[in-house]
């Protein structure tokens, strides 16, 4: 079985077109949508708002920082969390301001059986305990505050303003 193969006869252009349809072209006037309006006045201040909005964006992320590195030296106070403990081996302060971590603020013996650690903390209102070996968990006796710890025992609070 044969397929019919259709040919387009190739037709010649007229002498002399290609040059009457260029001459036309460079005739014709510019299209009034070629220049916008907009862009005479824009083009020559492009420059100076680019760098007035990089500069905006600058003072912007630098006061933000400011703000915020002095509020948070502002609300951080430092706090010294003591426990007499003669025979402990080791000691940790867990709370709620470490994740309840059992060796995130550990103690360091200060002599005569006293430990302490001094941690920054924010204002605010804070659940802690001791944990003496790893295995004794013990309120803070000079806690002024103490709550339900939920497992027959109690926490520390402590109050910062």
């Amino acid at each position: 079985m044969k397929k019919d193969i259709f040919y387009i006869p190739r037709v010649k252009a007229p002498d002399g077109l290609s040059e009457s349809v260029m001459a036309r072209i460079k005739g014709m006037e510019e299209p009034a949508h070629a220049e916008l309006p907009q862009r005479r006045w824009i083009a020559p201040y492009l420059p100076f708002a680019m760098a007035a909005m990089l500069l905006l964006a600058y003072g912007l992320g630098v006061a933000t920082s400011l703000l915020l590195s002095s509020r948070s030296e502002q609300a951080r106070i430092m706090v010294r969390f003591s426990l007499y403990a003669p025979n402990a081996e080791k000691v940790s302060l867990a709370g709620d301001f470490n994740g309840w971590s059992r060796e995130g603020n550990p103690l360091l013996p200060r002599g005569d059986g006293v430990w302490s650690v001094t941690i920054p903390l924010a204002s605010g209102r804070y659940e802690y305990m001791f944990l003496v070996d790893g295995k004794t968990w013990l309120p803070d006796p000079g806690a002024g505050r103490y709550t339900n710890d939920g497992f027959g025992g109690k926490n520390s609070i402590l109050d910062l303003v």
